[in-house]
């Protein structure tokens, strides 16, 4: 393991973690569980470089992008099959559509834009202005037993690929924003008030380059609140998401950091996170 990796100290009971060359430690009385890798952030450049856009959308695109998934299914895809699955579109020609979409349960806030065209190339993403955070999909998390972690991006081009018929191939990363970003991480804690540990501890080495720090809050319910160092950073109920950004003077680098999830009322749930987009 490289000691030049993020390394992050998570005390815990349970905890997901994505992150490159990482271990997480919990408690003595536990057992230490090894981390899964990191998302890596890869530049779409075969999408940007395909015939089926034109400059203008291509452009529009690339300006307004953050965070962002991408794949590429067998050719021919059907627009008309899978434009039913869109809830607005912005635009649509005979051989691509960019819209958005909605993913599960979630409001319109929540809908990643989509781009998908007649060649097999479909792209989610979020707005510049929107953090890397809005990247969490909590609902899958609690359906899926707190121990899956996907994130909203994926769910939107799963849907889109069994819209379209195709199997799903998995999806890659990017960030618009930070072009030289290499990684992204996300942590997720879950609090159910039946004495369960609800915080974690972060300590970000200052060798690591950090494009951007920001937190997601949401609970099954009641009121949930997020905070970090004794310090409320936000709070929300039932199925609201919320998130934000932190800088750099707030969660600086070889520091320790406590984030706290809590909930109030017992037989809900609160799920806060915090997403890292850096350079390695």
């Amino acid at each position: 393991m490289s000691t030049r990796a993020l390394r992050l100290v998570a005390i815990t009971a349970v905890l997901v973690v994505v992150l490159a060359s990482l271990w997480v430690w919990l408690k003595p009385s536990d057992s230490p569980v090894s981390a899964s890798t990191a998302l890596p952030l890869v530049a779409p450049e075969a999408l940007l470089a395909s015939e089926e856009i034109d400059s203008v959308t291509l452009d529009s695109i690339a300006d307004e992008a953050g965070v962002a998934a991408y794949l590429k299914v067998t050719a021919p895809v059907s627009l008309s099959a899978v434009r039913g699955a869109f809830r607005t579109i912005e635009v649509e020609t005979s051989t691509y559509i960019v819209g958005s979409i909605q993913v599960g349960e979630y409001p319109s806030s929540e809908d990643p834009h989509v781009y998908v065209d007649t060649d097999g190339w479909m792209m989610a993403y979020y707005l510049a202005h929107e953090p890397a955070a809005k990247l969490f999909d909590w609902r899958a998390y609690h359906d899926g037993g707190r121990t899956t972690l996907r994130t909203m991006l994926e769910a939107a081009l799963l849907r889109m690929t069994a819209e379209a018929s195709k199997p799903y191939p998995g999806a890659t990363h990017y960030d618009f924003r930070y072009p030289n970003a290499t990684r992204l991480m996300l942590i997720a804690k879950w609090d159910d008030y039946y004495g369960r540990t609800r915080t974690f501890d972060v300590i970000l080495p200052s060798d690591l380059a950090y494009s951007e720090r920001s937190w997601s809050l949401t609970s099954s319910s009641m009121t949930a609140q997020l905070y970090l160092n004794d310090v409320l950073i936000a709070s929300c109920s039932g199925w609201q998401t919320v998130q934000g950004t932190l800088g750099a003077a707030t969660l600086g680098p070889d520091q320790l950091h406590v984030f706290e999830v809590n909930y109030t009322n017992s037989g809900n749930y609160a799920y806060g996170g915090l997403a890292l987009v850096y350079g390695e």
